[in-house]
């Protein structure tokens, strides 16, 4: 099968399982990396305000991609026209919305991150990443949950 024929075929489920699984795994190495990293010296000094500023900002995008994929997944599937409504074309509306709101659970871990490296602990990371994690396993794209998206014709058997 040649490259040309693959990128032809249709969207699938396991398409968007397999980006939604590489991007909380990619949380799970962030974890990893901060934890082993040898810290230098003592802790650098905590910055309440700072470091609560970074960790508020990861927080609301944690909430705010959880809310914004049900709204963006639920406009992609009924932007498809009556005409062009397959299996296909409706997976593909999950597609963008799965990818940017998984990515913006990343960028909270990824605040976690930053918080780490500043102070040296890495309890911050964890905490983060740990949410943002659970939060992407508990919205995962199983076939119940795409189907309860999609109209009954057109539902994942």
């Amino acid at each position: 099968m040649t490259l040309q024929q693959k990128s032809s075929q249709p969207m699938n489920l396991f398409t968007l399982q397999i980006i939604a699984a590489a991007l909380t795994g990619s949380v799970a190495l962030l974890i990893v990396v901060a934890y082993f990293i040898p810290f230098a010296g003592e802790k650098s000094a905590y910055d309440p305000a700072l470091h609560g500023a970074i960790l508020g900002v990861g927080v609301m995008t944690l909430v705010s991609s959880f809310l914004l994929e049900k709204i963006f997944v639920k406009h992609r599937v009924e932007s498809v026209s009556k005409e062009n409504r397959t299996l296909s074309a409706l997976l593909q509306g999950f597609l963008p919305s799965i990818t940017v709101s998984f990515a913006l659970r990343e960028s909270a871990a990824i605040m976690g991150f930053v918080v780490s490296m500043l102070t040296g602990d890495p309890i911050f990371v964890v905490i983060m990443g740990g949410v943002t994690m659970a939060v992407n396993i508990l919205s995962f794209p199983t076939k119940s949950r795409v189907n309860a998206y999609l109209p009954p014709a057109e539902q994942i058997q």
